[in-house]
């Protein structure tokens, strides 16, 4: 799973010739890190609140010279802007749409992967998706089991960047939907 989100996360950039500033928010024990180790990086930045999981991720050897910081990611503030957030938050109690809101105070875009549902709702549309234009979305043909009762939540991978009210009433763009990871482009206005 972590393979798939980050090559749909790093395509864009790669595609066109661009290395950019990525950051794992909430990282855990880095397995999106862990998964761009195969791109060539210059800045990657992970952030946990848990100190012993930081001290791990520090301890691991990366193709590159990540940075870590132990804090609480809805509660941190960066000194640095980054291209992209590559990101798997907790899934409970709002914690995704806030992980989404808070990445793009400071990321141009933001890769989830998040239960469907975070898609959902009349909530979700005033909190999240009134003020995030979903770029691509990738809907997982099979449930990822992260532990022994886990598997039960139908998943999705969406990239997303702040609207621009201008940009969303001058001009179509490519919303990009994938079943089973197979690209499937639809012009929407």
């Amino acid at each position: 799973t972590a393979d798939r989100i980050v090559r749909f996360a790093m395509e864009r950039y790669f595609g066109f010739g661009r290395n950019p500033n990525v950051l794992e928010p909430s990282c855990g024990q880095g397995a999106l890190l862990k998964a761009l180790a195969g791109f060539a990086l210059t800045s990657v930045t992970g952030v946990d609140v848990d100190p012993d999981i930081v001290a791990c991720c520090r301890t691991t050897r990366w193709p590159w010279a990540p940075r870590f910081f132990c804090a609480d990611f809805l509660e941190w503030s960066p000194s640095d802007h980054f291209d992209l957030a590559v990101m798997n938050p907790p899934f409970e109690g709002g914690q995704t749409e806030r992980h989404i809101m808070r990445a793009l105070e400071f990321c141009d875009r933001v890769v989830c992967h998040c239960p469907l549902t975070t898609l959902a709702g009349q909530d979700r549309y005033k909190g999240v998706w009134s003020k995030v234009e979903l770029q691509r979305l990738a809907i997982c043909s099979t449930r990822p089991k992260y532990s022994a009762d886990g598997g039960m939540t139908d998943m999705c991978t969406i990239e997303g960047e702040l609207a621009s009210e201008y940009r969303r009433a001058h001009r179509t763009h490519e919303v990009r939907v994938e079943f089973r990871f197979r690209e499937v482009l639809e012009r929407v206005p």
